[in-house]
């Protein structure tokens, strides 16, 4: 299922190269904990959670955007 991200929370470790993303998600009580094996990863989470709304379906594991909407 599909939760909006409410919040997120990204943490690097520049000694071991890994990371977490931290996702607080609508409707839900515990904040998802994601792990991040690579920076070109942390880069291309970082770049989706940058975008408004995003989602984070449980079921697949995915983070997305909507499309953007179209400049007047």
């Amino acid at each position: 299922m599909a939760r909006t991200v409410l919040h997120y929370a990204v943490r690097w470790n520049a000694f071991d190269k890994t990371g977490r993303v931290g996702l607080h998600l609508q409707g839900v009580n515990q904040p998802v904990e994601l792990p991040v094996g690579s920076a070109a990863e942390l880069a291309a989470i970082g770049v989706v959670l940058a975008q408004s709304p995003v989602f984070y379906d449980d079921d697949d594991g995915s983070i997305r955007s909507e499309w953007e909407q179209p400049a007047d």
